[in-house]
């Protein structure tokens, strides 16, 4: 949106504070002639500004993942990704694995600690409204180089996420047990077993009652 511009022909530089951070800026070109007529517009092309600010902490949330960096010093963008299958050189989860592998890789500079939220699902299958199985034992494990860390800090019950830190980004993944607990038993069966109890009784008396009877 520069306008009529005579000096920054074939470029043109912008400071960090002209650009909004985690945007996208869509733009194009068109050139006037010696003659004062005006080209068409070039196609539009797009590039996208860093997600990462400095800052002390920064938060960032990509792609429903919580990131918490203590302190970035130079920003950048960051990238989360996730797939099912055990990333390449690493060992097999130590407890079940609970969702996808997820790695989270920055352009940013920073330092200290990292806290890293990844969210979860608690229940698996439902029975008539009552869920047939949850997670238990939810725990947060990285990467560390050689071999899969523990490092949670807690659980948000409430939201479904589980919490660690760490000074370093790599793979991550949810480690859980799930415990079968089965629908839960209507209220109604109770008044079937009085009623078989109450028939019950009383066919018991019948039989009591006639033998009595035919002994007399």
């Amino acid at each position: 949106d520069s306008g009529r511009d005579t000096i920054n022909l074939t470029d043109i530089t912008l400071t960090s504070s002209e650009l909004d951070h985690d945007t996208t800026y869509f733009w194009h070109v068109r050139h006037q002639d010696s003659h004062g007529l005006w080209s068409n517009w070039s196609m539009e092309a797009y590039f996208r500004t860093a997600d990462t600010p400095v800052g002390e902490p920064t938060e960032i949330t990509p792609d429903g993942t919580d990131i918490s960096f203590s302190e970035v010093n130079w920003d950048g963008c960051t990238y989360v990704t996730r797939s099912n299958v055990t990333p390449a050189d690493h060992s097999e989860p130590v407890i079940p694995r609970i969702g996808p592998f997820t790695d989270i890789t920055t352009t940013a500079t920073y330092t200290g600690t990292i806290t890293v939220g990844l969210p979860y699902e608690s229940t698996r299958g439902y029975y008539q409204g009552s869920p047939l199985e949850v997670l238990t034992d939810i725990r947060l494990f990285h990467w560390n180089g050689t071999q899969w860390e523990d490092i949670t800090t807690w659980t948000d019950a409430g939201n479904n996420i589980v919490y660690g830190d760490t000074t370093s980004l790599s793979w991550f993944y949810i480690g859980g047990e799930w415990v079968y607990i089965g629908p839960s038993v209507p209220a109604f069966p109770n008044i079937y077993i009085g009623i078989a109890a109450a028939f019950g009784a009383a066919i018991l008396g019948y039989f009591i009652r006639r033998r009595v009877i035919i002994q007399n």
